[in-house]
């Protein structure tokens, strides 16, 4: 008991340890801004987990729990840290849009973005390819890689776009526009070089190998309702 006695339980949320110092409007957005993240978080990881763990997705065992595993980081990279930066606390101004570095240059920016973009499009083009029907339980782990590696790289001379989409919205949010034409023409080129290369170097130019080559390990990813 004597042990018992002696153990701290003043346990308070470090969230909320400057709760006596700060205004009671700036303390209440703060409990909202805590609820609507765990709210996104676990329904995220509720929605997207039982995705990748359902019947229709034939990856295994193996590839459906590494899935889950990166979805359970990737919520908790987007929802976990302590000062949430989009219209929080701590403002940071024109937040998440991708702009050209003075260092860096519009012409590096485009061949950045045109490389990024052109990486994951051959990524995508071999994955649609007939010869590698065959293959299809890794295709969320590539894709995964490929953006991951990709973004990296980019991410110090570009911002990590390679996707217009990507650029818009936050640009449409700031109204920020100056350079904005290099995160679209630059992942245009990439994917437009990238596809056609693709079209006239590694794709079969016989019409019969292509029909063969489309028969390999075709199986169909959805239920068919017939009991076996």
């Amino acid at each position: 008991m004597s042990f018992v006695n002696n153990i701290n339980f003043d346990f308070k949320c470090s969230l909320f340890k400057e709760k006596n110092e700060k205004e009671k409007d700036e303390l209440i957005y703060k409990f909202v801004q805590v609820f609507v993240g765990e709210f996104l978080g676990t329904g995220m990881l509720v929605f997207w987990g039982c995705a990748c763990s359902g019947e229709v997705n034939e990856g295994g065992q193996t590839i459906k729990a590494l899935m889950f595993g990166i979805i359970f980081g990737l919520c908790i990279q987007l929802i976990g840290p302590e000062e949430m930066s989009f219209y929080g606390l701590v403002k940071i101004k024109n937040f998440c849009v991708t702009s050209v570095i003075a260092e860096v240059g519009i012409a590096k920016t485009l061949f950045w973005e045109a490389s990024g973009t052109g990486t994951l499009c051959l990524m995508i083009c071999s994955i649609l390819d007939t010869k590698n029907r065959d293959r299809i339980e890794t295709i969320p782990i590539k894709l995964t890689l490929c953006v991951f590696t990709m973004v990296y790289i980019c991410l110090p001379y570009t911002g990590g776009s390679i996707n217009p989409a990507r650029s818009i919205g936050p640009a449409l949010w700031h109204m920020v526009f100056a350079d904005h034409w290099v995160y679209w023409i630059g992942p245009l080129i990439g994917s437009l070089f990238v596809t056609v290369l693709y079209h006239l170097i590694f794709l079969p130019k016989d019409e019969d190998q292509r029909i063969s080559l489309s028969t390999v390990g075709l199986k169909s990813p959805l239920p068919t309702g017939k009991k076996v």
